[in-house]
């Protein structure tokens, strides 16, 4: 019974997980060399010495998981604290303007120095703050997003009328043009980029090959009578080793393996490299096609044949001219001779393009509020404001222009309000109508020019 006088003994296996992790082998060993019979108890102070060593050994392991296990629960614990307080703080807190405004300062104050300090310029913190705001559509409205806003801007500006109701396209192709130089300088640095990591990939893989093969005739110089390989068979076995099943060698070069190894190492050496040149070379040609997205029109037996430098040389002429002719293609002889493929979409575009308002629908809707405001002896009253809503609205059941019914009763009810707020007085009344005429007017110019902007991908990629 527990507590009575007496004594424990404790049987370990060899075979327990204990003994197997922790020094079991050399036991064994032990009693292989002193050749112990399995039957009898080992007492030896050395076993039990390795025994408490290895008990110390899982316990400190079993420590260290417990203590990982902890700080990963703190750091944990610190993240759910951080979560639980935001959310506390939405469902309690009415405004969140500032919180947001803070989360976003702390970002942006974190990003623009990076931004400006890279190479390329600020395309990453434009293509975020794009992320963070995407254009949207709602309802019959298109509100851009932060870089799309910056060329309509610069588009409204560079308008030849710019409140006037034509869109010249020219400042949309310069917008193209330069984004389209802009492109061009990034992807040849992104060219010679992959020019540079394709030729120390080949290096590499040529460094490693030439030291399988060296290996290989090495093992052939070692080989003894009880090596009886074929030289097909170690043909195959090379070209197993450089991972090149085109490797082929000649009958009698495949003879050679056993009588002059070193007399046909140069040539598998130089037929490795050959074959290993061809392939990086496609590689880099097909990962060049696919960053600019046209074909280079190389030929190949010619760029295979020639050494790097030349090679260098060669797809970067042919990555020049590649972007020229998608340059002539997409904008012919430039902005002003608007012969491009994109002036062309531009043009289609417009021209199917309905105005809001014709000149006769300004006229008639004019005319109506005139007649009412202006009649003799009227007086600003209800009756009288509703005459003149009236008026404007029989003036826009028949506009020919493509305002939409949604922005006709937007106008009926700004025009209540204002004509309300002016009591109908006659220069006020009409000037109000004007003014609201000359928004819907350029509000529909604005929308257009977003969704000019948003043919052309080279504007907003």
């Amino acid at each position: 019974r527990q507590g009575d006088p007496g004594s424990s003994r404790f049987y370990l296996s060899l075979q327990d997980e204990l003994m197997r992790r922790f020094g079991g082998q050399q036991v064994n060993d032990i009693m292989q060399r002193l050749k112990v019979d399995e039957a009898m108890p080992i007492e030896m102070g050395i076993v039990s010495r390795l025994v408490e060593q290895s008990q110390t050994r899982v316990e400190g392991a079993n420590f260290d998981i417990r203590k990982h296990l902890l700080e990963y629960d703190d750091v944990l614990n610190t993240q759910r604290s951080a979560i639980y307080a935001q959310r506390d703080r939405i469902f309690t807190k009415e405004d969140l303007s500032e919180d947001v405004t803070e989360m976003l300062r702390t970002e942006v104050i974190q990003r623009v120095p990076k931004a400006l300090e890279a190479e390329e310029g600020p395309w990453e913190l434009l293509a975020w703050l794009d992320k963070v705001q995407p254009s949207l559509n709602v309802g019959r409205y298109i509100f851009p997003s932060y870089t799309l806003h910056l060329l309509l801007e610069q588009v409204q500006e560079q308008q030849s009328d710019p409140e006037g109701k034509s869109v010249d396209i020219v400042p949309l192709l310069k917008v193209a043009e330069n984004s389209l130089k802009a492109e061009e300088e990034h992807q040849i640095r992104a060219v010679n980029a992959l020019i540079d990591l394709y030729q120390d990939r080949l290096q590499s893989i040529k460094a490693e090959r030439r030291d399988a093969v060296e290996t290989f005739f090495e093992g052939l110089r070692d080989a003894d009578e009880t090596d009886t390989r074929t030289p097909r068979e170690l043909n195959d076995e090379l070209a197993a080793l450089t991972h090149l099943p085109s490797l082929r060698l000649a009958p009698e070069q495949q003879r050679q393996f056993r009588s002059d190894p070193e007399e046909v190492m140069p040539l598998v050496i130089d037929q490795v490299d050959a074959a290993l040149n061809s392939q990086v070379v496609t590689r880099l040609v097909g990962a060049v096609e696919r960053r600019l997205g046209e074909s280079l029109e190389l030929n190949h037996a010619q760029v295979n044949a020639a050494d790097w430098d030349q090679l260098a040389d060669q797809i970067y002429t042919a990555s020049l001219a590649t972007l020229s002719k998608r340059r002539e293609r997409l904008l012919g002889n430039g902005a002003e001779a608007k012969d491009g493929q994109i002036a062309r979409d531009l043009e289609n575009a417009l021209s199917r393009e309905k105005e809001p308002l014709t000149e006769k629908d300004r006229l008639a809707i004019l005319q109506a509020v005139r007649a009412e405001v202006m009649k003799p002896g009227s007086a600003p009253g209800a009756a009288e404001l509703q005459r003149a809503l009236q008026a404007v609205r029989a003036a826009l059941s028949k506009v020919e222009g493509s305002l939409a019914e949604e922005e006709k009763e937007e106008l009926i009810d700004l025009l209540e309000a204002h004509l309300t707020q002016s009591k109908l007085q006659p220069d006020r009344s009409i000037q109000t109508v004007e003014d609201e005429l000359a928004q819907i007017e350029a509000r529909h110019r604005r929308d257009l020019l977003i969704r000019l902007l948003l043919m052309m991908p080279m504007c907003t990629r």
